[in-house]
């Protein structure tokens, strides 16, 4: 697939909160021939104690063509209102946030201001600047910054999903799911091979080999395809699995909430099973 054209017109682009995003924003606005200005925020103790101070823009260099807020979710709506009091509304103001609606950058912004949600669905790993390829991005924003930012993300061979602003928290909540539920599992899984003293390099191969499968699987066939005690109603086998995990309280009762998940989406998908009845006796045993 050939690169989209670089913009013609070269464009000035400020960047607050230079994290990994920040860096990452930073690289492909320069690989498009934009300037860019760096601002960051400090010092490290005002962090710790959840405020933010931001180093002040260049007021003499006038009101950039874009500014990008890359800062947590939390610190979003306290830094563009600092921002604000400098009088630089920028022609375009984006945050990266998943779970805030664009609007939440109007306070910093002139009548002409077009606003936008730049929302990268990954986590962003350190010094990989190839990382935007066939990353899912959502967008959500007026119609003219979502079709500048599907230009940009193009060129960088990225997928732009847009999204109707009632459906983006629920976009990411379904992100944060996806996302974060795997590192609860790999962690649990450790936690269980330290007793058995599995070799680290054979335990990770495992693990990998296991989650890829069961996620192809889940996407492309859906939670009747799921094997397993729990699924195929064994429930003298899950009852032993509880048994043993009694040493770890945490993830017995992640155990059980998961199984009880897990049988009620079987139940609702196949309600005539075979296994209905096996089903129903390892819900009574859960509780």
């Amino acid at each position: 697939m050939p690169s989209q054209p670089k913009p013609k017109s070269k464009k000035t682009v400020w960047i607050v909160g230079v994290g990994r995003l920040g860096k990452l924003v930073a690289a492909a606005e320069l690989q498009d021939g934009n300037t860019v200005r760096l601002f960051d925020v400090i010092p490290e103790t005002i962090r710790i104690q959840r405020r933010v101070v931001c180093v002040e823009p260049d007021i003499e260099a006038g009101a950039p063509d874009r500014t990008w807020f890359t800062v947590p979710d939390d610190e979003i709506a306290e830094v563009a209102a600092q921002w604000a009091t400098a009088g630089c509304a920028p022609k375009m103001a984006i945050h990266t946030s998943g779970w805030h609606l664009p609007d939440i950058l109007k306070p910093l912004g002139g009548l002409n201001t077009e606003y936008l949600s730049l929302h990268p669905m990954k986590s962003i790993q350190p010094n990989n600047r190839d990382q935007w390829r066939d990353t899912v991005v959502s967008l959500c924003g007026s119609p003219k910054a979502v079709a500048w930012a599907k230009g940009f993300l193009k060129r960088r061979h990225a997928k732009p999903m847009e999204v109707a602003p009632e459906m983006k928290r629920t976009l990411h909540l379904l992100s944060q799911l996806v996302a974060n539920i795997p590192y609860v599992l790999v962690e649990s899984a450790y936690q269980l091979a330290s007793r058995a003293s599995l070799p680290a390099d054979f335990l990770q191969e495992a693990i990998l080999t296991m989650m890829r499968g069961s996620t192809d699987i889940a996407v492309t066939e859906g939670v009747l395809a799921a094997t397993g005690p729990i699924a195929r109603g064994d429930a003298q086998v899950v009852h032993q699995s509880i048994q043993e995990l009694q040493a770890y309280p945490q993830l017995q009762s992640f155990y059980r909430e998961y199984a009880k998940l897990l049988l009620s989406q079987l139940q609702t998908q196949s309600p005539e099973d075979s296994r209905t009845a096996a089903w129903k006796t390892i819900k009574e045993q859960l509780g």
